[in-house]
């Protein structure tokens, strides 16, 4: 079992199969070590109703645990390996806000920036 915590790459696909559908999309989560680069982890969802893809959407932070699964494949005489999680547990953690919607927040609080300074995105938070 694991526990992932990344931004969705790009939105869902679904995919209506016999049971239940597949919910599939792939989350970058960074590294600890190298913090410039990010893993790219596959992630699987099996639901019987795809409301949940809606939310799923490039960008979106989730914590994703679940089973690890490493298929490994051989195609042309060449082996290559496929890493995905298979999620029996997803959690919504925030959508990344854009510059522009930060500051209309913040405007609409009252509170006033200068040309110099920016607004903190709290989705960039580690904690």
């Amino acid at each position: 079992n694991t526990t992932l915590v990344g931004r969705i790459t790009k939105d869902a696909e679904v995919k209506a199969l016999e049971k239940n559908n597949l919910i599939s999309f792939t989350i970058a989560v960074p590294r600890k070590l190298n913090k410039d680069k990010s893993s790219f982890i596959n992630i699987n969802v099996f639901r019987k109703e795809d409301k949940l893809s809606q939310y799923l959407t490039k960008g979106t932070q989730v914590a994703v645990s679940g089973e690890l699964q490493v298929d490994n494949v051989q195609t042309n005489g060449t082996w290559k390996t496929f890493v995905k999680v298979v999620a029996d547990e997803l959690t919504l953690l925030g959508k990344r806000e854009s510059k522009e919607d930060i500051l209309k927040q913040v405007s609409d609080l009252g509170i006033p920036f200068s040309d110099e300074e920016e607004p903190i995105n709290m989705g960039d938070c580690p904690f």
